[in-house]
């Protein structure tokens, strides 16, 4: 419960700064585009969408400017973003998951090397006033959904015990 209330008040920040105006409300999903057996070679928003929804997630908004964009929110209140990347006319051939929180005083290079360490299966990164969690996958060759979808729900657990590790280590060190 501490974790997830952490985790939230932090992914506050991240969606905060989304002006209204670059997000729109479009939050139906066709589930059977998230079909564990289909093979996948390019994402395009419909996907990303029906992806978030298959985890059981809801849709907070949704951006197409640079590329899709999908900001969700789990059940428990950690939000995310999923973007597709490496665009062309055809799709995505890259998908990044991605949060962003503000970044909590204390925080120094040697926690974020320590936590990348520790919880290689995600990113960990700063800038700014920001701390961020990424994982990102290549569709190159193609992957099942069910691959896809598994990336995404390693991102999202692991996201919220490398925050967990990084304040951990802020609360040591002081």
């Amino acid at each position: 419960m501490i974790r997830s209330l952490l985790v939230t008040t932090a992914c506050a920040a991240f969606f905060s700064t989304m002006p209204a105006s670059a997000q729109t409300s479009d939050i139906s999903a066709d589930i059977n585009l998230a079909s564990d057996n289909r093979l996948v070679r390019q994402v395009g928003m419909e996907d990303l969408k029906a992806i978030v929804v298959a985890r059981g997630d809801t849709i907070l908004g949704v951006n197409s400017e640079d590329g899709p964009l999908v900001n969700a929110e789990t059940e428990d209140g950690f939000k995310y973003s999923v973007r597709g990347s490496a665009c062309g006319a055809q799709g995505c051939l890259g998908v990044n998951f991605s949060a962003t929180y503000s970044k909590p005083d204390g925080l120094t290079d040697a926690i974020i090397a320590e936590t990348n360490q520790k919880r290689a299966a995600v990113s960990t990164w700063r800038s700014g006033n920001s701390l961020g969690f990424n994982r990102y996958i290549i569709l190159d060759g193609g992957q099942m959904m069910e691959n896809v979808k598994a990336n995404l729900d390693v991102f999202v657990q692991l996201t919220a015990i490398a925050y967990e590790d990084v304040t951990d280590a802020i609360n040591e060190a002081n």
